[in-house]
Formats: structure tokens, sequence, C-alpha cells
């Protein structure tokens, strides 16, 4: 048995065009737009506070995909951690370099349900924050049990609870993130306890690879064996990627990016921390159109199942939006390149495939 969620036709972020999926938290079942996040076990929505009226742009809370006001939190069974604090930091261990020291966030156990099914989740662990980042909602896809900073209790994910009550027949889950530059738009598909058959082609599909967990018990890890820009690979091997639909972008050592500045004439900003992309620049890389590959198997020891993902430029032609690159207004975008250095002190991970991959994967 499967449990296919239907997205919301809405494209939302302040970072690239996403696919939304609907979610109804509490029993007044408010609805809020949110994104599939692969390494996270819990949700996550935008508190009212998460939008200033007159500092932010009117159209924050829309924005943003609705955000919860203080009576939606007053339906849960709220959490307060050991000192009395009222607030806990959701942590994300292998993206601490993207969130920071974790999201600032009240914590609750309430129901979950999906706009346009019969199903409700009782007792599952929402976190209501209201800081920028990250910029919309997330909905855990993980399996692994969520557990709040100092609690001595865990709880049950979206995915453990839907197998636990027999809706689906197993632990397992399929998201691609949709692709808005396709014709016609292309939204995004989730999938808990199976995968959209119509949306797979088997000889190049990921399902081909055997997924392997690191000791920290993060899920989907893979060794990229060759990226290929163009006309050009990089001659780099083993990196260990993780696929995390949680980050936006593409996460690679600088090496690897150097590649990619090469042929698209990248040019890192320290200051915003991003590749931004003037508008000739972008005209010219539209009517290029070079293609990114990436060539990934199980692990380095392991290349008896390998697969090639193919990314068109339109993949990586996005506008980045308030608040990101000191951006203060509802109108003004840029364009940039969505790629980023990982950090050297990056242990776990030299590879992040975030949903710019999801789009093609």
């Amino acid at each position: 048995m499967a449990l296919s969620i239907t997205p919301s036709r809405h494209w939302l972020g302040n970072d690239g065009p996403w696919s939304a999926f609907d979610i109804r938290i509490g029993p007044s079942q408010k609805l809020v737009q949110v994104l599939p996040a692969s390494s996270v076990s819990l949700t996550l929505a935008v508190l009212e506070q998460g939008c200033i009226e007159g500092l932010d742009p009117s159209t924050c809370e829309a924005d943003r995909g609705d955000v919860l006001d203080p009576i939606d939190l007053a339906t849960w069974s709220n959490i307060t951690a050991e000192n009395g604090q009222q607030y806990f930091n959701v942590t994300f261990p292998t993206e601490e370099f993207y969130f920071g020291g974790g999201v600032s966030s009240a914590i609750g156990v309430s129901s979950l349900g999906f706009a346009d099914l019969n199903e409700t989740l009782q007792s599952q662990l929402i976190a209501g924050f209201p800081s920028k980042t990250p910029f919309l909602g997330l909905l855990g896809l993980s399996g692994r049990e969520a557990y709040p900073a100092n609690a001595s209790s865990s709880y049950k994910s979206p995915l453990q609870t839907l197998k636990n009550t027999s809706t689906i027949s197993g632990l397992t889950w399929a998201y691609t993130a949709g692709a808005k530059y396709k014709t016609p738009e292309s939204f995004g598909s989730l999938t808990f306890g199976g995968y959209d058959a119509s949306l797979v082609n088997m000889d190049e599909a990921l399902t081909g690879v055997n997924f392997t967990r690191d000791f920290n018990g993060n899920e989907l890890t893979l060794t990229v064996k060759t990226i290929t820009v163009g006309d050009q690979s990089s001659n780099a091997t083993g990196l260990v990627a993780q696929l995390n639909s949680a980050l936006p972008e593409i996460w690679l050592p600088e090496s690897e990016c150097r590649l990619f500045e090469d042929k698209f004439d990248l040019k890192w900003n320290e200051s915003f921390g991003m590749y931004l992309v003037s508008e000739e620049q972008r005209q010219r890389l539209q009517d290029q159109n070079t293609s990114v590959s990436f060539d990934l198997t199980a692990s380095e020891s392991d290349s008896s199942k390998a697969v090639t993902i193919t990314l068109p430029y339109a993949a990586f032609d996005h506008e980045v939006k308030f608040p990101l690159a000191n951006i203060t207004d509802g109108e003004t975008t840029l364009h940039y390149f969505p790629l980023k250095r990982t950090p050297n002190d990056t242990s776990n991970f030299q590879v992040f495939l975030g949903r710019t991959f999801f789009q093609e994967a």
C-alpha cells in the first residue's frame, strides 16, 4: 500500500521555484504549504512572528506558505525544556553550516493532516519557527524518530506513523521536486510507502542504486564517480554525497566548484555566499544550454549499480528573493546559480545534492 500526496500546484520559495505541498496542523486544521525534507523527522511550520508588519513585504505570509498564529499554537500539547524555556533549537546535524546552531522553535505535539486526504496523523511533533531560514516550512520524510532537544521522549515521524497505522506497507518514500522550467510545468510528486511508477524510468532511476547510511544514520548517501559540465569532467572520484531535499542548492568542495565556475563564468560573491548571475550572463547561458551530469553509485568499492542524472541548464536558472542577498522588498529579484561551496570543516559529507538535483532525480 502507498499514499500519494497531491502538490498544492503553487511554486514557492525565495531561492528557487519549488513545488509546495499542503498540510493541515492541529484541531483547527490550519492549512500551510511546506516542502518535503529528506533529512528531517518532524514537521516545521512558520510562526506568525516570521512576518513582521511594517518591516517585511506585505506578501510575506503568502510567500512563506502561510503562518501559524497564537490560536493555532494554543491547541498543541506544548513541550517545555528542562530549564523552563519555551523554545528549542531544532538541529540539523549534517546541515549545521546552513542552519547555524539550529532553528529556534516552539515545539508541541499535535495532529498532522494532508489537505486532499482523509488521513490525519495523531501525536506528531510540530515545530513552529519565526526565523527566515528555512524560508518555508518542512515536512519530514525520514523514518527515524524525532527527539526534541532536552526532552526524554521520542516521537514517531509521519512515515513511521503511517506504517504503524497500516496506511502504507513499508518505511519507504519517493519524492521529486518538480520542474517549473518544463513545458508544461511539472509539479512535485510525493509518495509514502512506494513511488509513482508513471514518473520513473527504471533504466535511469536512482531506484537502481542501493542507498547506504553513514555511521550517523543519515539516509540517502551515495558516491559521486564523476561530474560532467558540458564537455568537461572532473577527475575527483569517491566523493560521499547525501541527497538532501532540506537544502535548495548543490554543495560541492571548492575544487569541484571550479569546474562550474570555468564553464559558466561564475563568480563567487563572498558577501552573499552565492553565485549571482547578471541579466546578460543569464541570457548567454540560456542560449548555450549546457547540461550537468552526475555519475552516481552506491559506494566507491561497489560500482555494479550506477546511474547518471543529467540536469539541463534551466534547472540552475533560479531567482533569489527577500530577504536573501540583502533584498528588503517583495518585488526585487536577482538571478543566481544554485551551487554552494562546502565548508572545509564539514567532516561527514563532502557533497550535498539538494532540491535543485531533485528536479530531475
